[in-house]
Formats: structure tokens, sequence, C-alpha cells
């Protein structure tokens, strides 16, 4: 079994030139891995943001479609009681003039 018995720290390296330059490359190295985890945290907090911000702009999207939906359903009732497929033309105009980025087809 191993020995448990707490070990005294290591003796320090002696100061010479190498072992400075090394202490000061090291030192270097974990103020630059500081610095790149925070520019990490600041971006993926942006990141969230970001997302954030696209998918409320989705659901009022996905809510003036389904409203747009509605009243094309309601426009073409309505051209169906006044006439029959007669006036279906007026219902698929009206739908894309309100919304010209979609491919949803009315019938």
């Amino acid at each position: 079994m191993g020995d448990f018995r707490l070990q005294p720290p290591p003796m320090p390296l002696p100061l010479n030139p190498a072992n400075v330059q090394v202490h000061q490359q090291l030192h270097q190295l974990r103020e630059e891995n500081g610095r790149l985890l925070s520019q990490l945290l600041d971006l993926q907090q942006g990141y969230q943001d970001l997302l954030r911000r696209n998918l409320s702009e989705q659901r009022l999207h996905l809510r003036a479609l389904e409203q747009g939906m509605r009243q094309a359903g309601q426009l073409r009732g309505m051209a169906l009681r006044s006439g029959g497929r007669k006036n279906i033309f007026f219902t698929v105009v009206v739908f894309s003039l309100h919304f010209p980025y979609t491919n949803a087809r009315v019938y």
C-alpha cells in the first residue's frame, strides 16, 4: 500500500536565468488563458442572447403567419360563399401581399 502521509512540498528550483524565463512564460500563459476564458464566456453569452432574440423573432413571425392563414381562410370562405372559386385569386393575392416570403398556398 502507498504511504498516505503528507509529503513536504518540492524544493523550489534554484533561481537561474532559464528557470526565471520558464516561470515568466508560465505566468504569461496563465494570464493569457484567463483572458481567453473571459472572452469565451463573453462570446457564449452574446451567442445565447442572439439565439434568444432569434427565437423571439421566429415566434412573432409564426404568430403573424398563423393570423394571416386565419385571415386567408376567412377570405377564402367569403370568396366561396360569394360565387365559388371565381374570387380565390383575390385571396391568394391578399395573402401573398401580407406574407411575400412564404411558400404557403391557399386553396
